[in-house]
């Protein structure tokens, strides 16, 4: 009944929800503060993509210490970084930034966001997590904006 289109397509943000794909709920586009939110979604989302964390070329990568790592992308003014913080078993458990651009009225405020990632299956020799969550910590209290279940996941075929 909702759907939502979350995307970054050649430099411009593009968010928006709607109920049964016609009547539209919610809008976001353009400026810097989305496309620097876009970014830091997609770098949280790597875990889904464990392809583009070996062959996306545009990732900046630092080692933090053994259990985190940072990432990074964009250029100009909209560059995202999130950690990525390894579970007991070196896989992505959790992701956190101290500065995750978040639509407040008339414009965004940058707020601390983290997620967890977890109930991970082997699917054609990758892990990949099969549950998800997000959210941001507003005026100390956290809570979660976005939870998901995959229920199927596939390899893209090459054009």
């Amino acid at each position: 009944m909702i759907s939502v289109t979350d995307a970054l397509k050649d430099a411009e943000a593009n968010l928006e929800v709607r109920a049964i794909r016609c009547l539209p709920l919610g809008r976001v586009r353009g400026g810097a503060a989305a496309v620097k939110g876009e970014i830091m979604r997609y770098l949280a989302d790597l875990a889904w993509a464990p392809d583009a964390i070996l062959h996306n070329p545009s990732l900046t990568w630092s080692v933090i210490n053994d259990q985190i790592m940072r990432v990074s992308a964009g250029r100009d003014h909209a560059i995202g970084t999130v950690e990525l913080r390894m579970d007991e078993n070196g896989l992505i458990g959790a992701v956190f930034a101290p500065d995750r651009p978040r639509k407040e009225g008339p414009g965004f405020v940058e707020r601390p966001w983290h997620g967890r990632l977890f109930d991970y299956k082997q699917y054609h020799a990758r892990w990949l997590p099969f549950s998800g969550e997000v959210g941001w910590i507003v005026n100390g209290q956290q809570f979660i904006a976005w939870r998901a279940e995959v229920l199927s996941w596939q390899i893209a075929k090459q054009r």
